[in-house]
């Protein structure tokens, strides 16, 4: 655990009834395990509620840890799975997290007054609509913490399209081929560039998932199979 993770534990073993939500999205759920983790066995009164958001199930990160928290503390550790590209049983926690979703969960899942406190992790647009939402409902910030992927803003997305690479007119390219999600697509490259296949990737498809730009690495993780 870092500082930031050691003081939230130690507060929370003061405390008594204690309930702490957080939000997550794909790697985003790193920090949250630590603080989670460290919180259910420092008090045996607090609570947390996790939301948890990713493309699929095969996504989702820390899968067996999470079903470990659940089993070892049933009555105080709740995950929602929110799912953007699998049709769940629940309309709500299928699709991505936006306001009206965001709206629904707090109204009818989160106890959102008998919440300490908020800890929240991913990208800037969840985590900016979430602060938003939760300000707007008179949450004080102080009880808010969160953490970025990027620090740019959705007008402008930097890091989500790829670096601009123009193709060699005299021939000199290779061909990149990748498949992500059951579509394949291909990227002329000239060999000039030394381009990595994400960069190559992110020029066609922006739904490319990665992380290395927040200091996470793993997400983007490929098997190279030929070349």
């Amino acid at each position: 655990l870092n500082d930031a993770q050691k003081v939230a534990a130690e507060k929370v073993a003061e405390k008594k009834d204690t309930h702490l939500v957080a939000f997550a999205a794909g790697s985003g759920i790193t920090p949250i395990m630590a603080i989670a983790k460290a919180v259910l066995a420092a008090s045996e009164t607090s609570r947390f509620d996790l939301i948890y958001a990713n493309r699929s199930a095969m996504d989702v990160m820390f899968a067996e840890e999470i079903g470990d928290l659940k089993d070892k503390y049933p009555a105080r550790f709740t995950v929602h799975h929110v799912l953007s590209r699998e049709q769940r049983v629940s309309p709500l926690l299928s699709g991505r997290i936006d306001e009206d979703k965001l709206t629904t969960l707090l109204d009818r899942v989160i106890d959102v007054e008998g919440t300490d406190e908020w800890f929240l992790c991913g990208p800037f647009e969840l985590v900016q609509l979430t602060r938003e939402t939760l300000a707007a409902r008179g949450v004080s910030e102080d009880d808010v913490r969160f953490e970025l992927f990027t620090t740019g803003r959705p007008e402008n997305p930097q890091g989500h399209s790829g670096r601009v690479v123009e193709v060699d007119p005299k021939g000199d390219n290779v061909t990149i081929e990748f498949n992500l999600d059951g579509l394949t697509a291909k990227v002329e490259s000239p060999q000039s560039a030394h381009e990595t296949v994400l960069n190559a990737a992110l020029r066609v498809r922006s739904d490319v998932p990665f992380a290395c730009a927040g200091g996470v690495c793993g997400t983007c993780r490929a098997k190279v199979v030929d070349g």
